[in-house]
């Protein structure tokens, strides 16, 4: 009897530990993406070992709880359709893949023109430039772009969302070049080295933002634009005109009192 009882305790044991549990990823990754598919927690993380490629009428989804890491100078490109799925909790995750990770590690993720994202959830570290837009009406919402040492995010295209989001520590948080049409709404731009540049652009709904502690400016412009109804850290008109450069093509007469972004980013 003490034999049999011996005997289960073991096999028991063996069941418990037989067979071993399967680990995820490292998934490698490169090249072309040539039919829908789908990066999810399973098989993270995904390490981007060459540009990976979209192919235009191709759908590829990153779900919440994955994380994406670039070798050097690697660029994911995106002339299909990039739908990003982040959570609170469970964000996707853009970052280098080096072992100690700094600001210009990895390029970028590219979106081509006739390409399209729908991005909620991320958080893009440590690029070149974060995201680049190069196509119209996408939708970046509740993200965090930091130490990305040219820009967080890059839009050269038009009507396109972006909103609360977070761009803390970068060379620029967001840049508009041409296009117009565009919403920024609701973001947090702190400690970037400026906060956002309107370059050649018009047309753009730029409303309840935050900008604060950007090293050297936190809006820079070539030609009109409208700041009303931003958070400037203070409603104090010369203040507020030395952080726009060039302020004559400002109107930022009705600056908000206090910080009202409510960004929710992950």
């Amino acid at each position: 009897t003490r034999l049999a009882v011996g005997l289960g305790l073991v096999l028991s044991a063996q069941v418990l530990l037989w067979p071993p549990a399967a680990a995820p990823g490292p998934t490698y990754v490169q090249g072309l993406i040539g039919s829908d598919t789908t990066w999810g927690p399973s098989n993270s993380p995904y390490v981007v070992v060459g540009n990976v490629s979209v192919q235009m009428g191709v759908v590829l989804t990153v779900s919440g709880g994955t994380t994406v890491l670039f070798n050097r100078g690697m660029a994911l490109e995106v002339s299909g359709t990039l739908r990003v799925q982040g959570l609170a909790g469970q964000p996707v995750v853009f970052e280098s893949n080096a072992t100690s990770p700094r600001a210009g590690d990895w390029d970028a993720v590219r979106i081509r023109p006739g390409g399209m994202a729908d991005i909620t959830g991320c958080r893009v570290l440590n690029a070149t430039m974060g995201i680049n837009l190069a196509s119209s009406g996408n939708s970046i919402r509740f993200c965090t772009f930091s130490h990305d040492s040219s820009v967080g995010l890059w839009i050269g295209s038009n009507s396109n969302v972006v909103e609360g989001n977070q761009f803390y520590d970068n060379g620029l948080g967001v840049g508009l070049l041409g296009g117009g049409g565009n919403t920024v709404v609701g973001n947090n731009l702190t400690n970037n080295g400026i906060g956002l540049s309107h370059i050649l652009s018009s047309g753009n709904t730029i409303r309840n933002n935050s900008f604060l502690g950007n090293a050297d400016l936190a809006v820079q412009t070539d030609g009109p634009v409208d700041l009303r109804f931003n958070y400037f850290g203070t409603t104090d008109q010369p203040a507020i005109e030395r952080a726009i450069y060039w302020a004559g093509y400002a109107d930022y007469r009705v600056p908000l009192p206090y910080r009202e972004s409510g960004a929710t980013y992950v």
